[in-house]
């Protein structure tokens, strides 16, 4: 989630305090946001250092965090957290932080139980605005303490009754027939989507990465469980220093193990947190993947698998691989370099994770021109 500081009011306020834009000003030279808090009657202004008058119920930001009417923000000391963005299709609940898989690749490092978090999301969906359409479940892995999974659902679709649902998980919880069960007597299948990480077509590729004996057998069991309850199968595959020559022997596996999968992604790596520390053991350059990834993708074609490219700068890709790409990196994280004004296709291109290790952001950019003759438009 995007952070931005502010200056809090001279006033008490709680550790956590959430709330909602409910009026954005531009009337006075820089941007001032009007924030209703949960449970609090009166509301707060959230304005820059140089407009700020003295009061008790005034923020102050240092720079304008362009925030819209319906974002809803964690106020704590010093730092706010935008959870929900009006002006993006990319929003996130964080429902766990604790995970059931050490995976050598995580982006993540803080992986400590946060009890606060159960109440906070109550609040934040309390104050989702009445006309979001989707949201993603995410952690850690958001299964792991499944009755808290469940009640977040439950209050969605107490607020929101069509909502759609992406869950990002890892599959091992689900392998247990009853709790996938249990959570299909709750999720509506028509609209919610899971998104499910399987690293390798064997055993020994896929529990390396996640540093779990038998995660493999268990992805599959989930998978199953999943489909048999109609739900909407999303598979993931990040391409890794450890997998990245397996790519078009995972494509056939899933052509001929997993027909039900809605599509398949084939994903960049965020070199951060865990990944940044393994970095040596796990990360890949663009480059050294490609005739494996162009192997992968006339597969995939020619047995009508689903499949799309994640987490890539399109200039990095042959053109024949431009058609597969979708920008998917949060908009948070996203980053381009300056030559990238240059180019054709940057509201196409998904950029690059800024959150990653600096040293492993590409820098073999190349602005893309479609300069097409008259001949060639009136085709």
């Amino acid at each position: 989630m995007k952070r931005f500081e502010v200056i809090f009011p001279q006033t008490k306020m709680p550790l956590q305090a959430i709330g909602k834009v409910v009026r954005k000003s531009l009337k006075t030279p820089t941007a001032r946001y009007t924030i209703q808090m949960y449970g609090v009657h009166r509301s707060f202004q959230l304005c820059s250092e140089e407009d700020a008058r003295r009061g008790t119920r005034i923020f102050q930001y240092k720079a304008d965090p362009c925030l819209h009417e319906g974002d809803v923000l964690e106020f704590t000391e010093g730092t706010c957290i935008i959870h929900f963005s009006s002006a993006s299709n990319d929003n996130c609940l964080l429902v766990s932080n604790e995970c059931n898989e050490r995976c050598i690749n995580c982006p993540q490092l803080d992986r400590t139980r946060n009890p606060l978090l159960s109440e906070r999301n109550a609040q934040i969906i309390a104050l989702l605005p009445g006309d979001v359409h989707t949201i993603a479940l995410s952690g850690g892995e958001p299964t792991v303490d499944f009755p808290v999974l469940l009640q977040v659902i439950k209050r969605l679709y107490a607020h929101h009754p069509s909502i759609h649902i992406d869950i990002l998980t890892n599959g091992i919880t689900l392998a247990d027939y009853d709790k996938a069960t249990e959570l299909s007597n709750i999720l509506k299948q028509e609209t919610s989507t899971f998104c499910i990480t399987l690293y390798g077509d064997i055993p020994a590729i896929h529990d390396a990465h996640t540093r779990v004996a038998g995660s493999f057998a268990k992805v599959h069991a989930a998978l199953h469980h999943l489909a048999y309850y109609g739900y909407t199968i999303e598979l993931r595959y990040l391409i890794t220093k450890m997998n990245y020559d397996r790519l078009p022997s995972f494509i056939e596996y899933i052509y001929d193990n997993f027909p039900f999968v809605d599509h398949v992604s084939l994903m960049g790596m965020e070199v951060s947190g865990d990944a940044a520390i393994n970095a040596e053991q796990v990360f890949v350059p663009c480059e050294t993947y490609i005739p494996f990834l162009l192997v992968a993708l006339q597969k995939a074609v020619m047995r009508d698998v689903p499949v799309f490219i994640y987490n890539h700068p399109v200039c990095l890709l042959p053109r024949q691989l431009w058609r597969f790409t979708v920008a998917t990196i949060s908009d948070w994280k996203t980053g381009y370099s300056k030559l990238c004004e240059e180019c054709d296709l940057k509201g196409y291109c998904g950029g690059f994770f800024t959150t990653s290790n600096p040293k492993y952001i590409p820098t073999n950019i190349s602005p893309i021109s479609l300069n097409y003759s008259v001949e060639e438009v009136s085709v």
